[in-house]
């Protein structure tokens, strides 16, 4: 779930994660629920220092991501929050948008 992904902070720093190791469960029953899910804290692997980002490299990003996955249209404000992401000023007002 995590191999290849691209985190990228507030201030533009973006870090990519080459994958994740077990730290430990979370919760009663080792982190199981009802469903036979586990809850689970995990460290994450980096594969190298911070890339600096600029607002818009990120901007672009997300833009590819809107083309690539199929699921973004099911929000009921897409084309709103496409907009709101191209005229976005500071890296904190898009982590806000997609949150």
């Amino acid at each position: 779930m995590f191999d290849d992904l691209l985190l990228i902070d507030s201030r533009g720093d973006g870090y990519r994660v080459h994958g994740a190791s077990k730290l430990h469960s979370v919760g009663p029953f080792w982190g199981y629920n009802i469903f036979l899910n586990q809850k689970l804290r995990v460290r994450l692997n980096f594969t190298e220092g911070p890339i600096k980002f600029s607002l818009e490299d990120v901007k672009g990003l997300i833009e590819r991501s809107f083309k690539r996955w199929s699921g973004w249209p099911s929000r009921g404000d897409f084309k709103v929050l496409r907009k709101r992401v191209s005229a976005a000023t500071s890296f904190r007002e898009l982590a806000e948008l997609l949150m």
